[in-house]
């Protein structure tokens, strides 16, 4: 913009040197002869300059919107331990994979040991953050732990949807219901849980006895 100003301010400059030239040459009495000339000036109707208009073109950047057209789908899953710990986080990615093979277009972007110890002063939200400006549409907290950070990425991008395995923010009928219409719990049946609660009522509620299972 600043190009344009200053060529229309040379310009203007320009004609008004060969104005004052025009003005300092006309004293001679052929001068009025010469009035008619001036008609000439109507050449500027040529309006040349109108082909700026060109610039309308520039709303090319409308293709932008391709991406729209990529078919996968980006799931964001955080994970409070190492995903190859044969245990709770392994299971999450054991249920990755089993979607992957049932959904190809479902791609993942799987971030673990998102913990204190691990990664001090990295808070789940963040990482959740990082994740959506990559483009997960879905989030999925998988510990207790993340209960605050799960209900903190929900408030603050309600157009995703986030998950949290654990908790009860989402449970209409709970003590700690918070009324976030983007944010769900889940919890799987902990059946091997059971079965040792069943030993251990079966042996009696003696600590010691329970203490022998393991």
């Amino acid at each position: 913009m600043k190009v344009k100003v200053l060529k229309s301010l040379s310009a203007l400059a320009v004609g008004s040197l060969i104005l004052s030239a025009c003005a300092v040459a006309q004293p001679t009495p052929a001068a009025p002869a010469d009035t008619t000339a001036p008609a000439a000036t109507d050449a500027p109707k040529a309006e040349a300059p109108k082909p700026t208009e060109a610039p309308k073109a520039a709303e090319a950047p409308k293709a932008t919107e391709a991406p729209a057209a990529a078919g996968d789908f980006t799931v964001g899953l955080i994970l409070v331990g190492p995903q190859n710990d044969k245990g709770w986080n392994e299971a999450h990615i054991e249920g990755q994979k089993y979607v992957q093979a049932k959904m190809p277009n479902v791609k993942f972007e799987v971030v673990d040991k998102v913990n204190p110890a691990d990664r001090p002063n990295v808070k789940g939200s963040q990482v959740a953050d990082d994740l959506i400006a990559k483009g997960a549409k879905l989030i999925i907290f998988n510990s207790d732990d993340f209960k605050d950070d799960a209900l903190d990425t929900a408030k603050k991008h309600p157009e995703t949807v986030v998950i949290h395995a654990s908790g009860d923010y989402a449970w209409k009928d709970g003590k700690n219901f918070k009324d976030q219409k983007n944010l769900g719990n889940l919890m799987s049946k902990m059946e091997p849980g059971w079965m040792i609660a069943g030993c251990a009522a079966a042996l009696g509620s003696d600590t010691g006895k329970i203490g022998n299972l393991g």
